[in-house]
């Protein structure tokens, strides 16, 4: 083991628990939570480098959980404080749960030589990552659009 397993769970449970107590964001904050999941994952991925065939999931899943990020996000949204610069959402935990889940269990079998286990956690990890990230850049052009409009 790494010494870096048990900083990326960490980070995991400390992301996973942050995002799913959130209702309302900060606009000045929008890219702290996407910085530090593109870290994690990045750090995850240098501790256990994937293979082509877990590359081309990692993608498929970054594509797939960005789109539905952004499709969520349209649901999501209840309003926008352009005085207090925060936007008022619905909490959903089902993301931050499942990138938490995913990304300890890639950590857990990391070293087992399982190919097809591994494709499935880096697809579930950049689905959930890619989802949450493409839900905060939805926010933030929310808010723009709604300063800009009024």
């Amino acid at each position: 083991m790494h010494f870096q397993s048990p900083l990326i769970a960490i980070a995991a449970i400390v992301l996973g628990y942050r995002l799913t107590r959130q209702a309302n964001f900060d606009f000045d904050q929008l890219w702290m939570m996407p910085l530090a999941i593109i870290l994690t994952v990045g750090l995850s991925f240098h501790e256990s480098p994937p293979d082509l065939l877990a590359m081309i999931a990692s993608v498929a899943g970054a594509i797939l959980g960005a789109a539905l990020g952004w499709l969520r996000s349209t649901s999501s949204i209840i309003g926008v404080d352009t005085v207090e610069r925060q936007i008022l959402t619905r909490p959903s935990a089902l993301a931050p749960v499942f990138f938490a889940g995913s990304l300890l269990l890639r950590l857990a079998l990391h070293h087992a030589h399982l190919p097809p286990v591994q494709w499935t956690t880096d697809f579930a990890m950049c689905f959930s990552a890619a989802s949450i990230c493409a839900k905060r850049l939805s926010f933030y052009a929310a808010f723009r659009r709604e300063t800009t409009v009024g």
